[in-house]
């Protein structure tokens, strides 16, 4: 005999690219919960979310995250700028861009200001040398 889905369970996002980018959503693991931003789907498993007010995006996988719509009256509900009021980082050029000047595969963002768009770089070599670590321990 099987129970009944909660309602929590019932509002799970089972399917990963059904998100809209630019939306919020609750992601789950355990105790722990995020109020975030989908940005974008980097594999079947994996997708890309502007976590609270971060300054990075970060990864998450499936199944140890769950995603679920957030309410968006709550007061933890992230609101990302729209792209063409936002900052983005041309990784072409290296120049703060506001709006959207660039072709999407060398924009980098967007980010909220000016100094958070600048420090770009910083923040992907960060992630990059990070998730590098991580799946140097993975393959030990």
């Amino acid at each position: 005999m099987t129970s009944e889905p909660t309602s929590a369970d019932a509002n799970e996002i089972q399917d990963w690219s059904s998100l809209v980018a630019g939306r919020t959503y609750e992601l789950r693991s355990g105790a722990a919960r995020h109020a975030a931003v989908f940005l974008r789907t980097l594999t079947d498993d994996e997708a890309l979310f502007q976590v609270d007010s971060a300054d990075a995006a970060e990864p998450f996988l499936r199944p140890e995250w769950s995603v679920f719509p957030a309410d968006p009256g709550a007061a933890h509900a992230v609101r990302m700028p729209d792209g063409e009021h936002s900052y983005w980082y041309n990784s072409r050029t290296g120049a703060v861009e506001y709006g959207l000047e660039s072709p999407s595969l060398v924009r980098v963002g967007p980010f909220a200001t000016r100094e958070e768009a600048e420090r770009a770089p910083e923040v992907l070599r960060g992630n990059s040398e990070r998730w590098a670590a991580e799946d140097d321990e993975d393959e030990r």
